[in-house]
């Protein structure tokens, strides 16, 4: 899984002696023009370079652009406390359930004290189950609580799933102006192009203790 990073020009604090060094940032891309897009999973040459174009334009308005390309649960390449924020958006869901917490307390480790995790998952009300179409899990709230290591009294809506269960099949909106994204393939969680969602997403916010 590819975990992108953004920071500014200043480079890291160095590790004392004994402990490890902490990477060299990489030369800063080429200037370019366009706006960063999202992350292909695959490129062409042509795409490679309007990539490269856009992300240089990006670092040079910003500061440096970190590409890491590892498993989320040895983020090796990051150093601890280094990131102000996370945000993992229908990606965690591709990991079991007892993998899950592995991956959380990962990102947490890279986060910086009062830095915030973002992140949306597939939820189940009251069982674990994969999602085989679109290979992502569905959990249920007691799996969530443990993976991101919630407190008891943490907020949740979960006991109103079935409601927004229906309003979510119910949307008009959604169901009219469904993505041609579930025109093109059926290996992407619905029958090609009908709205029929099989479940929904929940988002958790966690904030990293001072």
């Amino acid at each position: 899984q590819v975990v992108w990073g953004f920071w500014k020009p200043s480079p890291p604090t160095p590790l004392p002696a004994g402990e490890g060094s902490i990477p060299s940032p990489p030369t800063p891309l080429p200037a370019g023009e366009g706006s960063s897009p999202s992350p292909p999973t695959s490129l062409s040459a042509k795409e490679g370079s309007s990539l490269l174009s856009s992300l240089g334009r990006r670092a040079a308005e910003e500061g440096c652009v970190w590409i890491y390309n590892q498993d989320l649960s040895q983020l090796t390449d990051i150093p601890d406390n280094t990131l102000d924020a996370v945000a993992a958006l229908s990606a965690l869901e591709h990991n079991p359930p007892e993998r899950l917490p592995s991956v959380v307390q990962e990102l947490m480790r890279v986060l910086k004290p009062g830095g915030l995790l973002l992140a949306t998952l597939g939820a189940s009300p009251d069982r674990d189950w994969l999602h085989e179409p679109s290979q992502g899990w569905c959990y249920s709230e007691a799996t969530l609580r443990r993976a991101f290591d919630l407190a008891p009294e943490t907020p949740s809506n979960y006991n109103r799933y079935a409601e927004l269960m229906e309003a979510l099949r119910d949307c008009v909106e959604l169901r009219d102006n469904l993505a041609r994204f579930y025109f093109r393939s059926g290996e992407n969680g619905m029958p090609w192009g009908k709205w029929d969602p099989q479940y929904q997403s929940v988002g958790i916010l966690k904030v990293k203790a001072a």
